[in-house]
């Protein structure tokens, strides 16, 4: 059916919208919040979100034979990429990051390849490469600078661990994801479970800044939170669930588009030219990788 064909891109689009807030968030919140702070706020807040959610919804479980399995994904999901990027876009630029994080499709893509055999037609390598041609000059356009100094090729080195980690991450859980495994348990889970992993980073001083927060403030904890820690996870294993890894990854190419909405919107920074060429290339790609083959091959010449 049309509607279960189109089911997974729309879980991956909204994923990637919430992801898109995390950058203007953040960024935010690092004026008076530390690393350890910013992921503890996100995890304390989501976790009380899941369990909301477990006594209202009760969404499916795993049986208590794959619940290891959900806890191992889960975790490491919530962690692998969440930890070394809030410790390093605090270190680096917000265009170098978005750089780095742009590498997500090529990581997914080529694993997915090797280790789930997927196929990767000519077209969606294309597709690919354009969209990242754009995201680069959304990246550039928002001052991505760099340095050789040690600390920035630090958190250089943190957020491309943290692109390579979500993208193993994807292609691992790819095949496990299904109704022995339900998607939303793994990500659910795995926020939950993570909140007292964080809770050394941030707990000195936390209280004290979180009832210090203006109401702008609260209002990108919360999406961080509610949107980026639970409800984006949720989605993108969904989609996940039920398409090719390699397809999926095509869509984090958008992340950078909704970031610069939320920058326009929340922060106030100017929409430049170059921003609007590389979201109609980010588009382009999209489109050129993902519609169907009947919308782009020519008809053949009808026998004279």
């Amino acid at each position: 059916m049309a509607s279960g064909r189109w089911a997974g891109p729309l879980a991956i689009c909204g994923a990637v919208a919430f992801w898109g807030f995390v950058p203007t968030a953040t960024r935010y919140l690092a004026e008076s919040f530390t690393p350890g702070q910013i992921l503890l706020a996100r995890f304390s807040l989501g976790g009380l979100v899941i369990l909301l959610l477990f006594a209202i919804w009760r969404p499916p479980m795993p049986s208590r034979q794959n619940l290891p399995k959900a806890v191992a994904l889960g975790v490491f999901a919530a962690l692998s990429f969440n930890v070394p990027v809030a410790y390093g876009i605090n270190i680096i630029e917000g265009g170098t990051a978005a750089l780095l994080i742009g590498t997500q499709p090529i990581f997914i893509t080529l694993l997915a390849g090797i280790f789930l055999k997927e196929h990767v037609p000519r077209r969606m390598v294309v597709g690919l490469l354009m969209a990242l041609f754009g995201s680069s000059i959304i990246a550039l356009s928002g001052g991505g600078g760099f340095s050789l100094e040690g600390r920035y090729l630090l958190g250089c080195g943190l957020v491309l661990m943290a692109s390579f980690l979500w993208s193993s991450y994807s292609v691992v859980a790819k095949p496990h994801l299904g109704p022995d495994l339900p998607a939303p348990s793994v990500a659910l889970i795995g926020t939950l479970l993570g909140l007292p992993l964080v809770m050394p980073l941030g707990a000195g001083g936390f209280v004290d800044k979180m009832s210090g927060l203006p109401p702008v403030g609260w209002f990108a904890v919360v999406l961080l939170a509610a949107g980026a820690s639970v409800a984006a996870p949720v989605l993108w294993n969904v989609g996940l669930s039920l398409g090719q890894a390699s397809r999926s990854s095509l869509f984090l190419t958008l992340v950078p588009i909704f970031g610069v909405v939320t920058s326009i919107t929340l922060l106030g920074e100017p929409l430049r030219n170059s921003m609007i060429i590389g979201g109609a290339l980010i588009l382009s790609g999209i489109l050129l990788a993902t519609a169907p083959p009947s919308l782009i091959r020519r008809r053949a010449p009808a026998p004279t």
